[in-house]
């Protein structure tokens, strides 16, 4: 039998959730400084790049999230105003998939579950969370690659830890996630990783977090030393820390 969650802070109701979303940094974002920090920067100073990769990684998730939800059956709309009714929301419907067993997953245009940490002021989305166990949602997040690697990268690990320690916040156990590899060129080829929520990982979230508000305040980033990296960065072009800018 799983234990009562703790109260969700009735302060929360006192910030919106859009004054929240303006201060707060993404779960992605704190990944991606285990990448290149600089690419935090350029993000915020150009706007998210798009490139084939992320089409492509958003195109199979779209299609795996939109599967799920359609079998969940029509959505309760909720008015959502402040962080405490976020939190809320996303704690009932992890409840009530815990309670049936169910899958959640998270579309663009519909979102069950926000990973948030008010504490460290960071928000995300994850893909998707299995709760068939009836103990625990377990955290899934998907990445397409050209190469399926040997062990998860550890943006994404960091990413997904930021994930789970959001949702620990609702009072859920988080024991582990799981990141899912889907090669770019076979969509049916994929590798599976579990990433345990220990105290390293939930000590360089954290840190990490802080790190990256610094960055969004117009704080200097630590770019990498990895020219392969910024040949395959967007940025590379604009980036003024690029080791591979055009000449």
């Amino acid at each position: 039998m799983r234990a009562s969650h703790p109260e969700l802070p009735l302060e929360l109701k006192k910030t919106t959730w859009r004054k929240f979303l303006s201060q707060s940094v993404g779960a992605s974002s704190i990944g991606e400084y285990w990448y290149c920090p600089a690419k935090i920067a350029n993000a915020r100073t150009f706007g998210e790049a798009e490139t084939t990769e992320t089409v492509k990684g958003s195109e199979y998730h779209e299609i795996e999230a939109k599967t799920i939800i359609e079998k969940l059956g029509p959505l309760k709309k909720v008015k959502v105003e402040s962080v405490f009714d976020i939190m809320k929301l996303s704690r009932d419907n992890i409840e009530a998939a815990l309670m049936n067993r169910e899958i959640l997953a998270n579309s663009e245009e519909d979102v069950l579950f926000w990973s948030v940490l008010p504490e460290a002021r960071y928000i995300g989305v994850p893909d998707k969370a299995d709760c068939t166990n009836a103990e625990e949602p377990i955290l899934m997040d998907f990445k397409t690659t050209a190469r399926l690697p040997g062990d998860a990268w550890v943006d994404h690990r960091i990413q997904l830890g930021a994930y789970m320690l959001g949702i620990e916040r609702l009072g859920f156990g988080q024991s582990y996630g799981i990141v899912r590899y889907v090669s770019r060129l076979d969509s049916t080829l994929t590798t599976d990783f579990k990433v345990y929520l220990d105290g390293y990982l939930r000590d360089e979230v954290l840190a990490t977090a802080q790190e990256v508000h610094k960055i969004f305040l117009g704080g200097k980033p630590r770019p990498t030393s990895n020219p392969n990296k910024c040949k395959a960065c967007p940025y590379r072009k604009v980036c003024e820390w690029s080791l591979a800018r055009d000449n």
